[in-house]
C-alpha cells in the first residue's frame, strides 16, 4: 500500500460518518472533505518524519544483481546503519530524487553503452550528491570525484581554463569506465567501489596482507568500509521513496534541460570573455555558466576545441557573439602587441641614450682625473742648462 492509499484509508475512517452519509451531500463535497483530511493527516506525520527507528531493511538486497548476505549479522549492521543515517537526512534524499531527474537518464544511456551495472549510478550519489563542482579536501572534483591526474589519464582535459570532471557526459563516461577496468582486475563490483574509493594499489595490499578476496571481510578505513553499504542505501531509499515514507513523484523531479553544443576555439593568446560573449549572445550569465560548469574563471579557453553549450535555438546567436568577440581580441592583441614593440623601441632608445650619456660621464671624469693629476704640485731642483719652458715641457 502507497503512502496516498494509506492515508486515503485513514480519512475514510476518520472522517466524520454523519458528513459521509448526510442526504443532499454531494460527491464533490465529500471528496473535498477527504481531501482536507489527508492534508491534516500528512501535516500531523509530518512531525514524526524525522523518526526512522520503524524503519526496516527489506528481506532481500542485491547491487548490480548480486545478492547481499544479510543472513551475516555483521553485513546487516554496516548497511542497516548506512540506511538508516540516509533515511534520517530527508531532506537531502528528497534533493538527490530532484537531481536525478536531469543525470539519471546520462548516467543509464552512458552504463548501457559501457555494458556495465546501472546500479552504479548511485556512486555518483555518494561521491558528489550529484552536484558538478564538489571539491574534496584532497582536490577531488566534479560528479564523480576524480583526482586531475586520473581524469586526464581517461581522457578528461583538467585545467583552470577547461575542467571536464564537471561534464556529466564524459565525466560519467570515464567514471563508469575506470570502474569497469577495476572490476575487471578485482573480479567483484563492491571491490571495484572500493578500489575506486581508496585507490587500486592501496586495496591490492590490504587484500594481499590480510588473504581476503571478499569485500565485506576486509579490514579496511572507516571510509572505504562505509562506501559500498551507503551506496547500498541509497539505492534502497532512492527505488522506493513512498515505502520508507516520501511522499515526492517522479514529476517532482527537477527534469533535464535542453541544450545543444557549439564547438568553439579561440586562437592561442586571445582573450575573451564568457561574460561578454553571453551578454551579445543575449543570453543569461547565470544560465549560461551553469550549461557550461566545466569553464574555470570567466575568460574562454583557448589554444583548443571546446564544446559550449546552449538551449536550442540560441546557437546562431552565440556562434555571431563569438566571432564578433574574437575579431575584437585580435584587434586588442594587435593593439597591445603594436604598444609592446613600442615600449620595447622606446626602452631600447632609453637605455643607449643612458649608455651613451654613462660613456660621456665617465670620459669625462678620467679627463677630470687627468687634469687634477697634472696639476698636482711637485718638486724639482733646478741643474744647469734648464728653462722654464723645458722643465714644464719635461712634466706636462
Amino acid at each position: 500500500m502507497t503512502r496516498s492509499q494509506l492515508l486515503l484509508t485513514v480519512a475514510l475512517l476518520l472522517a466524520p460518518s454523519v458528513a459521509l452519509t448526510q442526504p443532499g451531500l454531494q460527491e464533490t463535497a465529500r471528496i473535498e472533505l477527504l481531501e482536507k483530511r489527508i492534508r491534516i493527516l500528512e501535516k500531523q506525520l509530518a512531525r514524526y518524519a524525522p523518526d526512522v527507528s520503524g524503519q526496516e531493511l527489506p528481506d532481500e538486497i542485491d547491487f548490480c544483481g548480486v545478492p547481499v548476505n544479510l543472513d551475516d549479522p555483521i553485513i546487516r549492521e554496516r548497511i542497516e546503519r548506512e540506511f538508516l543515517l540516509v533515511l534520517g537526512n530527508r531532506a537531502q534524499v528528497v534533493l538527490w530524487a530532484k537531481r536525478a531527474g536531469r543525470t539519471f537518464p546520462t548516467i543509464v544511456k552512458q552504463a548501457k553503452k559501457l555494458d556495465v551495472c546501472d546500479d552504479l549510478k548511485y556512486v555518483a550519489v555518494v561521491e558528489s550528491g550529484l552536484r558538478p563542482k564538489v571539491t574534496s579536501r584532497a582536490s577531488a572534483r566534479g560528479w564523480w570525484q576524480f583526482m586531475g591526474p586520473t581524469g586526464k589519464d581517461y581522457g578528461l582535459a583538467v585545467d583552470g581554463q577547461w575542467d571536464q570532471r564537471a561534464d556529466l557526459e564524459k565525466s560519467t563516461h570515464a567514471g563508469l569506465s575506470y570502474l569497469k577496468k577495476l572490476e575487471a582486475r578485482f573480479g567483484s563490483w563492491p571491490l571495484a567501489m572500493a578500489a575506486y574509493n581508496t585507490g587500486p594499489n592501496r586495496l591490492d595490499r590490504a587484500m594481499t596482507r590480510q588473504g581476503e578476496t571478499d569485500f565485506w571481510n576486509l579490514r579496511l578505513y572507516t571510509e572505504a568500509e562505509r562506501y559500498v553499504p551507503r551506496a547500498i542505501a541509497i539505492k534502497l531509499v532512492m527505488e522506493n521513496p513512498e515505502v520508507y515514507g516520501f511522499n515526492f513523484r517522479v514529476r517532482d523531479a527537477w527534469p533535464e534541460e535542453p541544450r545543444t553544443a557549439v564547438t568553439v576555439k579561440v586562437p592561442s593568446g586571445l582573450s575573451v570573455s564568457a561574460l561578454t560573449v553571453a551578454k551579445a549572445a543575449g543570453i543569461n550569465y547565470r544560465r549560461f555558466r551553469r550549461l557550461n560548469p566545466e569553464l574555470g574563471d570567466d575568460a574562454l579557453p583557448t589554444g583548443r576545441r571546446v564544446a559550449i553549450k546552449v538551449t536550442p535555438g540560441e546557437e546562431k546567436a552565440l556562434e555571431k557573439a563569438l566571432k564578433a568577440e574574437i575579431k575584437g581580441a585580435r584587434r586588442v592583441a594587435k593593439r597591445r602587441a603594436a604598444d609592446v614593440v613600442r615600449k620595447k623601441k622606446a626602452a631600447a632608445a632609453k637605455a643607449a641614450k643612458e649608455r651613451r650619456l654613462a660613456r660621456a660621464r665617465s670620459a669625462k671624469a678620467r679627463k677630470k682625473a687627468k687634469a687634477k693629476k697634472a696639476r698636482k704640485a711637485r718638486r724639482y731642483t733646478v741643474r744647469s742648462g734648464d728653462s722654464l719652458w723645458s722643465i714644464a715641457n719635461r712634466h706636462s
